[in-house]
This record gives structure tokens, sequence and C-alpha cells, in this order.
């Protein structure tokens, strides 16, 4: 009785690890590194699928705003067996789209002084974009998916 509900919960299941290959530029528009799978019991993984996310925050105080971006998703249906006490590496490769916040549209629109205007934009606004590469395995007879989340810097 214990074990069951121990499996549909997920606990001492499946668990995800996400390692980044290179450092990620904007310009590339490409995401690639490993996702290690893990467990503690017999189980087999359905789908995993990346999703890359931007969250945009700018402003202070009462008048502070966050809008969060879908920059890239991919999935990856395949029937993946993970026994216990061994690790299974899945290699991916993730394109995304950049996206161009409306401060950086306005600042390019000055040519020559764009750059010391971006800053001094970015300072006044307190314009932050944050990017977050979440990795969510899909099992059959789990209630609560394993999911793992890793912060990137892009360049």
């Amino acid at each position: 009785m214990l074990d069951r509900l121990k499996t549909y919960l997920g606990v001492e299941g499946v668990r995800l690890e996400v390692k980044l290959a290179d450092p990620v530029r904007r310009s590339d528009g490409i995401v690639s590194g490993v996702v290690t799978l893990s467990t503690l019991r017999s189980q087999c993984v359905d789908s995993l699928s990346l999703r890359l996310t931007e969250r945009y925050a700018r402003g202070r105080g009462d008048h502070k705003r966050i809008d969060e971006y879908l920059l890239g998703e991919s999935e990856v249906d395949c029937s993946i067996p993970v026994a216990p006490g061994e690790f299974v590496d899945v290699p991916f490769s993730l394109s995304f789209a950049e996206r161009r916040t409306p401060l950086e549209r306005q600042v390019d629109r000055l040519g020559p002084l764009a750059s010391p205007v971006a800053r001094l934009a970015r300072l006044s606004y307190a314009a932050t974009s944050t990017y977050e590469l979440t990795a969510a395995a899909s099992i059959s007879g789990v209630a609560l998916q394993p999911v793992c989340s890793v912060a990137l810097k892009l360049e």
C-alpha cells in the first residue's frame, strides 16, 4: 500500500538534472546540453519537454511589472527505461527566437548613441531579464511529474 502511494506521488521516482554544454549566446539561437535521468525505482519516461522562458521585469515598488515570454519549446516523445542506480543521459538542442524588449527597440533607433543610453535607460526603468530553462518528464502512473529548472545567462 505504501509503495503504491510512493509510486503515485513520485517519491523515489525519476529525478532530472540539466547540464548545459556551452555558454549560450543570443545570436546563436540554440541551447544545447544533456538531461540526466536517475531513479531509485525502476520506471519508464514517456516523454521529455523543454521550455526556455524570459522573465522581463521593470519598474519599482507599486509600479513594478513583470512579463513572461516563451522563447523556445521542444518535446521529445520516446520511451526511456530508467533502472535503479543507473544514469541515463538524453542530449538536447533547443532552438529559440531572440526577442527584443520594448526598451531595447527604442534604444536601437538611436544609432551610435545606443550603448550609453541603453545603460542609463535600464537603470532608470530598473529593467532586468532573467532566463530559465525548464525540463519536465512525463511518466505514466505518476501524479507529480519530475521537473528541473536552470537559470541561464544569455551573452
